[in-house]
């Protein structure tokens, strides 16, 4: 019987690794992919649209001739969005799917004999004791 960390791994990494890292754990390598170069790509276009804001204030706090337009802080709207998208849509299906792997799983046999019905059960016999 797996324990709840084990099962919680692919969950974990997608959560707080790289989104796409729990499909890969899941061996779904399609779905780890897309969800992975979904999430990175927002993010490197964040970062480089939040750089461009970083470098426009740096210029206009040492550079006196330097007279830019306001940088505009709205540009980085889109790429949160698509990387929070992405990042949300992964949790969800890695979630869903480790629920589905779960649930298919062998069933754990209940048929075992206690140890009170061990000791009745008639020496010599392999099968299990029926009345």
């Amino acid at each position: 019987m797996k324990s709840k960390l084990t099962t919680r791994i692919p969950i974990l990494l997608s959560a707080f690794v790289c989104p796409g890292a729990g499909q890969f754990v899941q061996k779904r390598r399609l779905a780890g992919t897309v969800y992975a170069a979904g999430f990175l790509v927002g993010f490197f276009w964040f970062m480089l649209r939040t750089l461009k804001i970083i470098i426009c204030f740096y210029r206009m706090a040492f550079d006196a001739a330097y007279n830019p337009e306001t940088p505009n802080v709205a540009a980085l709207l889109p790429p949160i969005a698509l990387a929070s998208l992405f990042y949300v849509i992964n949790l969800f299906d890695v979630t869903i799917a480790q629920y589905r792997m779960g649930t298919t799983q062998q069933p754990i046999n209940t048929d075992v004999l206690t140890s009170e019905e061990h000791q009745d059960k008639p020496q010599g016999t392999s099968e299990a004791y029926s009345e």
